[in-house]
């Protein structure tokens, strides 16, 4: 059998996932195109290349959705554009970021010794919802195709 090719990343060891995305190829029960951008979109998600996507950091939880969609609905209620749930996701990612940046720079400030310290300065930088860009898929995935020098290898695929 052929069942050794599911282990996509050569440590000896097949996942579940693996074996049953491979049979299904093996099968022809599952379209190769479809199976590239699947996997071109989680690796896309995967931002710190984990190869797992955390809920509530890299795609939203059930709860962050629900905020989502109140927004929209606010928006609508007020005759504003709505916007997409892809839009707001990207926007409340880069206020997650900001606050993970923001923590962390307070720990490290606090565990800056006192003695000759210079005073810090109270100006900080603040990422709000209007400095976001949103980039549509297609031209993510382009940028990131031909970007060979950045990031691990691509991984192996079915």
């Amino acid at each position: 059998t052929y069942v050794h090719k599911s282990d996509l990343d050569r440590d000896g060891k097949i996942s579940e996932a693996d074996y049953v995305l491979f049979k299904l190829q093996q099968m022809q029960k599952v379209d190769p195109n479809v199976m590239d951008r699947l996997i071109t979109r989680f690796q896309l998600l995967d931002v710190d290349d984990t190869r797992y996507l955390e809920v509530g950091k890299e795609v939203p939880s059930s709860d962050q959705v629900l905020e989502m969609q109140l927004i929209q609905l606010a928006e609508a209620e007020e005759n504003k554009p709505v916007h997409t749930l892809q839009d707001l996701w990207e926007i409340k990612r880069v206020q997650l970021k900001q606050q993970e940046f923001d923590s962390h720079e307070t720990k490290e400030e606090e565990e800056e010794p006192k003695t000759n310290s210079k005073p810090s300065s109270s100006k900080k930088e603040t990422i709000t919802a209007n400095d976001v860009v949103v980039v549509d898929e297609s031209s993510t995935k382009q940028s990131n195709n031909n970007n060979t020098s950045d990031g691990p290898p691509p991984r192996n695929r079915l």
